[in-house]
């Protein structure tokens, strides 16, 4: 399972918030599966934009009666 934490850099209380839940979700995570690490958010949009490119590529199949 993975744990994306995303927020938007330039905005202090959204950092805030984000490194508060980590703190707090970190007490929920069995150690010996994984961890959780702070990521570069640019990382995330990235990969979440070429996901929605594969997506809007998909052909949509419509029934109609």
């Amino acid at each position: 399972m993975k744990l994306w934490i995303i927020y938007k850099e330039g905005l202090v209380i959204s950092k805030v918030i984000a490194e508060m839940l980590q703190d707090r979700l970190e007490d929920y995570i069995d150690v010996s599966v994984g961890t959780v690490n702070k990521i570069n958010p640019s990382i995330i949009t990235e990969e979440k934009l070429d996901y929605l490119k594969e997506q809007s590529l998909q052909p949509y199949n419509l029934n109609i009666l």
